[in-house]
C-alpha cells in the first residue's frame, strides 16, 4: 500500500497528495479518519499539499499537431504516409494516443527534427494577416 501522506519534521508539515486531500474532504472516509488522527498526533505541524515537480528544460513539442505531422509527411515523405495512417489508427483510442503518435513522428524523423522544429516555429511566429474585404480587391483590379 502506498502512503499518500508524509510527516516532514524538517518542514514542520504533514504533506498530502492531491488524491488523499480530495478523499479526506469526504467526512468519515478512511482518509478523513487518518488525517484527523495525524492532526491529533501532530497538532503543531501544518498541513500542505504535495506539488508536482516540473522540469524547466522539458521539451513539450508544443504545436506539433496531427495535421502538421500529416502535412509534413505528405510533402516530404509520401512513402511513410500509409505507415502514419496505421500508427494514427492504432493509437486513436489509446490513452494519450496523440503523445505516442508524436513520439513515433519524432523518432522516425529524428535526424530532420531539428530543422522541422526550426521551420515550424519560424512559421508559427509570423504575424497573422487579415483578409482584405472583397470590395477592395475588386476595385483595385478594375482601376
Amino acid at each position: 500500500m502506498t502512503r499518500n501522506y508524509k510527516v516532514d519534521y524538517a518542514k514542520n508539515a504533514i504533506i498530502l497528495t492531491k488524491d488523499f486531500t480530495n478523499k479526506a474532504n469526504i467526512i468519515n472516509s478512511e482518509e478523513y479518519k487518518i488525517l484527523r488522527q495525524l492532526k491529533k498526533d501532530f497538532p503543531h505541524l501544518t498541513i500542505s499539499q504535495k506539488t508536482a515537480q516540473t522540469k524547466e528544460d522539458k521539451k513539450t513539442h508544443k504545436g506539433l499537431t496531427l495535421e502538421y505531422m500529416e502535412s509534413f509527411i505528405k510533402n516530404f515523405d509520401k512513402e511513410r504516409l500509409t505507415k502514419f495512417g496505421e500508427v494514427k489508427a492504432y493509437y486513436k483510442t489509446a490513452k494519450s494516443g496523440h503523445i505516442k503518435i508524436k513520439a513515433w513522428f519524432i523518432e522516425t524523423y529524428k535526424s530532420d527534427y531539428k530543422e522541422i522544429e526550426k521551420s515550424f516555429f519560424r512559421a508559427s511566429e509570423l504575424p497573422v494577416l487579415e483578409a482584405l474585404p472583397v470590395t477592395l480587391i475588386e476595385t483595385e483590379f478594375i482601376m
